[in-house]
């Protein structure tokens, strides 16, 4: 039976990520902070990382996971003071320290690493230029996974991610935003609404990383680091993507465009220098997704993770 860490398996990328791997019959378990345990899905084995690297290598040595699938992350939009300990922390530091464990288990390994596409902010520059202070936390720790697939015999890929959706998401995202608005009809400030976005469904991204194992597993990029970006092929303003919710509801959203400002280094176009992962493409239509987000929201007692 195949074994697998995710770390972050508490989050509703790595949730979705457990569930996936335990579905298709891994052994699945997650790497989390104290105070999360309670929120993993049935079946997982549960890790309480507290910073101690001798305990995280016997335990990577005594599970023996084939792949871990790095998910877990600090993310904020625009920092303030009091978020710069915890960015660097929980994405570079943390990370760190899973690779030296990892690096101290012995043998080949293999690390999928979630990354983002504001690490690159200009949409037709290949150059690094971080959007924000989350991004550049992100590309450091991109140096660090290098560092170890180039000297300790570690396979890696990153997969950058646009943006990331699906039902039951209790994130602070836009579309989250969006539909409440919607079911609830609040009146909603936004942007002029000319930056792109691209979503691409949990359950899709969760397909990815399966395909990016499989590309290590067969041998691709030993010794380095692989990029990939994630993207689902189909980009909207926030314009059009109100537009096309809209479409599909039925309603009208009460939106004040332009009764917010862009941010102060808003991305307005997204990245497309990143080549596609090889084998894969998104399954779930954007409609479909959208529709049963919409439906999900607000219904007590459903729960539509499977939709």
């Amino acid at each position: 039976m195949k074994a697998a860490v995710v770390t972050g398996g508490a989050g509703f990328i790595g949730s979705h990520m457990c569930r996936h791997l335990l579905a298709d019959g891994w052994r699945v378990a997650a790497l989390v902070r104290p105070g999360s345990l309670a929120r993993l899905p049935a079946g997982v084995v549960p890790f309480e990382f507290t910073d101690d690297l001798g305990v995280l290598t016997e335990f990577l040595r005594e599970f023996r996971p084939e792949i871990i699938f790095h998910l877990a992350a600090f993310y904020v939009t625009e920092h303030g003071p009091g978020d710069v300990d915890r960015l660097v922390r929980d994405n570079i530091l943390f990370g760190a320290k899973v690779l030296e464990a990892l690096a101290r288990v012995g043998g080949h390994r293999l690390f999928l690493n979630a990354g983002t596409s504001w690490q690159n902010s200009g949409f037709d520059r290949p150059n690094v230029a971080p959007a924000n202070l989350y991004a550049a936390t992100k590309q450091a720790f991109e140096d660090l996974i290098s560092y170890y697939a180039g000297g300790e015999d570690f396979s890696a890929v990153t997969l950058r991610l646009f943006d990331t959706y699906g039902e039951n998401d209790k994130r602070p995202k836009l579309l989250n935003a969006l539909v409440k608005a919607l079911k609830t009809g609040a009146r909603m400030e936004l942007t002029p609404g000319e930056q792109e976005v691209d979503l691409v469904h949990v359950a899709d991204v969760c397909r990815a990383f399966v395909q990016a194992y499989e590309l290590l597993r067969e041998g691709f990029g030993q010794g380095k680091e692989l990029v990939y970006g994630l993207s689902s092929g189909r980009r909207l303003t926030v314009r059009g993507l109100v537009e096309l919710l809209e479409k599909l509801t039925g309603r009208q959203l009460k939106a004040v465009w332009g009764g917010r400002p862009y941010r102060r280094r808003e991305v307005m176009r997204l990245q497309t220098g990143y080549p596609a992962l090889p084998g894969w493409r998104p399954v779930l239509e954007l409609e479909t997704g959208l529709l049963n987000v919409y439906r999900c929201y607000g219904e007590a007692g459903l729960d539509c993770a499977s939709l």
